[in-house]
């Protein structure tokens, strides 16, 4: 299906990302953002429990997680983390990212704009490691080898089930519903620079466990899944930003 170019610069005030693609699917939703009492969008699945973490069958290749890390219910946003850091923390910027040589002490390197180079990279670069191992995977460490944090592959499966902007319980985000009548929520959470928070309630942000590539060399850019009250798909973002993870298992 034909890429396009989604519009999200405009609300994403400190530009989480140069650009964003459609993966493909057209949200349903109604003219309002709907609005579901949790009694109702949100029922009592099964007891399915992976690790001591409940998940949801939506007859997909991988099982989705009913919450985000951090979370102990689908509203609420969890922990955020910079890409391939398996701990939150409180500045999300290049002078606390772990995979920096040398940090923000390098003379060459500036916390504006796309100017860090594989070479600035002590593991994962563009052009040698784009998938972070277990070891560095926020969902295998903190929720046991079992889970993982999804791929563009699993994000682009989800994508294709029907779709809704939704409001549950005071909070927005995407509903995703199978064809099996199971549903998950991914609330819009939001993202983090520095120590700031932004586009709470108004973007569902989530990394996804590999760096984007192109022709030239990103290696400070890591593949994300965007979402909003319009559209939808796939984008990428500087690595230290904090994002939340919605955990996927085989």
């Amino acid at each position: 299906m034909k890429l396009r170019i989604l519009t999200l610069l405009c609300c994403i005030s400190f530009a989480l990302m140069a650009s964003a693609q459609a993966s493909g699917g057209q949200i349903r939703r109604p003219s309002q953002p709907h609005q579901n009492n949790q009694s109702n969008s949100q029922r009592r699945l099964p007891a399915n429990i992976i690790n001591n973490h409940e998940y949801v069958d939506l007859g997909l290749s991988v099982k989705w997680a009913t919450c985000n890390i951090g979370a102990s219910t689908p509203q609420e946003s969890g922990s955020y983390f910079a890409w391939g850091e398996t701990k939150p923390k409180s500045d999300y910027s290049w002078k606390t990212y772990f995979d920096l040589v040398g940090g923000a002490s390098n003379p060459h390197l500036s916390d504006e704009g796309y100017s860090y180079k594989k070479d600035d990279f002590i593991k994962y670069n563009r052009f040698t490691n784009l998938k972070f191992g277990r070891n560095y995977d926020a969902a295998s460490v903190l929720w046991g080898s079992s889970w993982r944090t999804p791929s563009h592959e699993d994000f682009n499966e989800l994508w294709s089930l029907p779709h809704q902007w939704v409001c549950i319980s005071g909070v927005y985000g995407m509903k995703f519903t199978s064809s099996n009548g199971n549903s998950i929520f991914l609330p819009a959470a939001g993202g983090k620079k520095d120590d700031k928070l932004d586009n709470m309630q108004e973007a569902a942000l989530y990394w996804m466990n590999e760096l984007h590539e192109d022709d030239y060399d990103c290696s400070e850019l890591a593949k994300m899944w965007l979402m909003d009250k319009d559209d939808g798909g796939w984008s990428f973002a500087l690595r230290c930003f904090g994002f939340p993870i919605r955990p996927v298992s085989e």
